[in-house]
């Protein structure tokens, strides 16, 4: 559960505040700081609450940028404390034959004087034979949607409840057993 990392869970703990300690040093290096973490649950369409707390720590310690993998699906995104979290962008080459998980963008971000000035979505479609294609109008808007709806839960001020562990971690388990039986 990443809610473990925020209620002291030891190992998760130490490797957060190990984590934390590079960041730090790092931003005393370099003009801009990325992290792409290998996070969160695959198939679930938002982040747990508990991997966004981790995501403001990072941003805290001195991260520009964090760009999430791993759920296989979109997720959105949060402007947090003059940094920017993109929690998930989808599959970009991959072979999996859920329609949700075709979805997938590009992400361009402009840097300038030491700090990231903007950024933009570029969207793709996973085709049948497991190739990126540019996304059609109507595949824009859904790939927007899907973005816009995670982040409006995100920031939800009702967000420790909307992104509850458990039941992300059951919708994950379930869509993870529907995978396995196609």
């Amino acid at each position: 559960s990443w809610d473990r990392s925020i209620k002291g869970n030891r190992s998760d703990y130490e490797m957060n505040r190990r984590v934390i300690s590079d960041i730090k040093m790092l931003r005393k290096e370099v003009d801009v700081v990325v992290l792409l973490p290998h996070w969160g649950y695959e198939f679930v369409n938002v982040p747990p609450y508990g991997l966004t707390l981790e995501a403001h720590s990072f941003i805290d310690a001195g991260v520009d940028l964090i760009i999430g993998s791993h759920p296989h699906v979109l997720q959105g995104m949060e402007l947090y404390n003059n940094g920017m979290i993109f929690y998930s962008l989808g599959n970009f080459i991959f072979d999996m034959r859920a329609r949700h998980t075709r979805y997938t963008t590009i992400l361009d971000i402009k840097v300038q004087e030491n700090s990231i000035k903007s950024f933009s979505y570029e969207p793709f479609v996973i085709n049948n034979d497991f190739q990126p294609i540019r996304a059609t109008d109507a595949q824009k808007n859904h790939i927007k949607e899907l973005i816009d709806l995670s982040a409006a839960k995100i920031t939800a001020p009702n967000r420790r409840e909307l992104l509850d562990d458990d039941e992300l971690y059951s919708y994950y388990e379930k869509q993870y057993k529907l995978s396995k039986i196609k």
